[in-house]
C-alpha cells in the first residue's frame, strides 16, 4: 500500500485524479474509503511528503546531477 501511496503522490494533481480510475489504485481507493479520501489516506501513510514534492532519486534520495 506504502508503494502505491508513493507513486499517487508522485503525479501531478492532474495525473492523481485519472490514475484513481485505473485498477492499480483500486485498493488504495478501498482502503482510504473512497477517491475522495486517498490524498488524506496517503499523505498519513507516507509522512514528510510536502504537497507538490518532487519524488526522491535513485535510492530513495534526492537525484544528483553528474
Amino acid at each position: 500500500m506504502t508503494g502505491q501511496c508513493r507513486a499517487y503522490l508522485a503525479k501531478s494533481p492532474e495525473q492523481r485524479e485519472k490514475a484513481l480510475t485505473k485498477p492499480g489504485f483500486a485498493e488504495v481507493v478501498a482502503a482510504a474509503g473512497g477517491a475522495d479520501r486517498v490524498e488524506a489516506y496517503c499523505r498519513q501513510l507516507v509522512p514528510g511528503r510536502p504537497p507538490g514534492a518532487p519524488s526522491a532519486g535513485p535510492g530513495g534520495g534526492p537525484g544528483r546531477k553528474n
